[in-house]
């Protein structure tokens, strides 16, 4: 008689952990042993960010779609918020009767990633953390990310000090597996995009030009704005071009998407909803730098040998490679930061040579190795704190 294959869910909120989880879904459905099923919710299904679903959708993995948004009417990207929760909660228990898992994977801090855990967990089903025991202040991000982790029946961190620090929170020993991070798998096996390629997607924007990823971090709009601001202004300061990438969904994207718009309309910068995940690697690594406060700042970006300026606090304390550069949300400090990169060829090529320090290219397939044999009795779900 042949074993059941284990069931594997993975849970996507939005373009922000397709890019992570796209690799361990393949590492899945390449074992023997296991079968991969995709929760597509959050982001992915508002057409107002890009009706990303359909990427997902592509990949031919088993989907099942769980509204996230109590309005998919609006023609502008809204934020999260709490009635948007109660609508994950109420639409992801009955998906996951109807499609029920042994494991459920998350990933990160997102508060809509926090809601999903909290009924993963109550409907009895083993929760996998991907990235637990980082740290990214944000508004909330510590706080969510730490609650998944300590809801989480196994945790996959992607260094050693973020494994340390999970064990730090209690955590036994013998679910905390430091695999690296599976965002390094694709980076690392897979050809970067070509110039053919990137002329079908992207026109010519001239170089020198910066790539502007920047996130809300819980400032209210007006702050919100006036960073934003500070960024662009300092590309501009700085005698550079810009292609800008729309902020997450978050609170006060919006005031940041309108400084946005501002500038595209003053000096003719593109501006892209979304951008496929290696189409914005390869934009990034040929860029003066990737500017704002996006995590790929501070993970991705040396994989692919790129630099980074990172502005303000939204990833204070995270760890990152020696490709980063941080400056204050300060339109002066920007600007200098990136004529120095773009006039010290010395200094930028150091930047560029740091070694990536979140993994190997293996992470997805040490992920579904320890999910094949991962001990899903009954006693397991019990968890007893270290300390």
């Amino acid at each position: 008689m042949s074993t059941p294959l284990r069931r594997i869910g993975l849970l996507t909120t939005g373009r922000h952990d397709w890019g992570y989880l796209l690799p361990v879904a393949r590492a899945v459905e390449a074992h023997p042993m296991l079968r991969p099923i995709v929760f597509v919710t959050g982001s992915h299904l508002h057409p107002a960010y890009g009706a990303t679903a359909s990427a997902v959708r592509g990949a031919g993995l088993e989907t099942v779609d769980v509204p996230l948004f109590a309005d998919t009417g609006s023609d502008a990207p809204p934020p999260i918020t709490p009635a948007d929760l109660a609508v994950l909660a109420r639409e992801l228990a009955p998906a996951l009767d109807s499609h029920p898992v042994d494991v459920m994977i998350v990933l990160g801090d997102r508060i809509e990633t926090l809601m999903a855990a909290v009924v993963t967990v109550a409907s009895q089903v083993f929760l996998a953390h991907i990235h637990g025991g980082d740290r990214a202040p944000g508004e909330f991000d510590d706080a969510n990310r730490h609650a998944i982790t300590k809801l989480a029946h196994v945790h996959f961190p992607a260094t050693r000090t973020a494994a340390e620090r999970i064990a730090r929170m209690g955590e036994e020993e013998g679910r905390i597996c430091m695999v690296g991070s599976p965002g390094i798998d694709s980076i690392l096996n897979e050809p970067p995009v070509t110039d053919a390629e990137l002329a079908e997607v992207v026109e010519p924007i001239g170089e020198p030009y910066v790539v502007i990823l920047q996130h809300p971090c819980g400032l209210g709009p007006a702050r919100e704005a006036a960073a934003a601001e500070a960024v662009c202004q300092g590309v501009v300061d700085a005698g550079l071009r810009a292609l800008c990438v729309e902020p997450n969904g978050d609170p006060s994207r919006d005031a940041i998407g309108s400084t946005l718009h501002k500038f595209r309309c003053r000096h003719g910068w593109p501006i892209f909803p979304n951008v496929a995940r290696r189409v914005f690697l390869r934009l990034v690594r040929d860029a003066v730098a990737l500017v704002g406060n996006s995590s790929a700042g501070m993970i991705e970006s040396a994989a692919v040998g790129a630099i980074a300026v990172n502005v303000g606090d939204r990833q204070r304390g995270r760890e990152h490679a020696g490709n980063v550069v941080h400056c204050r949300t300060d339109r002066k400090t920007i600007a200098e930061t990136l004529r120095r990169l773009r006039d010290a060829p010395a200094w930028a090529r150091e930047l560029r040579n740091a070694p990536c320090i979140f993994g190997d290219g293996r992470a997805s397939a040490r992920i579904a190795a320890v999910l094949a044999t991962l001990d899903l009795s009954a006693a397991r779900r019990i968890k007893l704190n270290a300390y």
